[in-house]
């Protein structure tokens, strides 16, 4: 799985520059089965999120 902020391609929903591909809500290579990855948001608001390597799969974090 490869974490990234939504919209695919984009990677650029989550507004703080910098990371591989426009954010910092970019886990920047999929992660292989047994690993991990994460990421602290600093941001009030819905982010929604997508496994670059399968796009289809997609979520949403609500952050208060």
């Amino acid at each position: 799985m490869w974490t990234a902020s939504a919209v695919h391609p984009t990677h650029r929903a989550y507004p703080t520059s910098g990371g591989c591909l426009g954010s910092t809500f970019d886990a920047c290579a999929g992660v292989q089965s047994g690993n991990s990855w994460s990421f602290k948001f600093d941001i009030s608001g819905t982010w929604k999120y997508h496994n670059h390597l399968n796009p289809g799969d997609t979520g949403t974090i609500v952050v208060e």
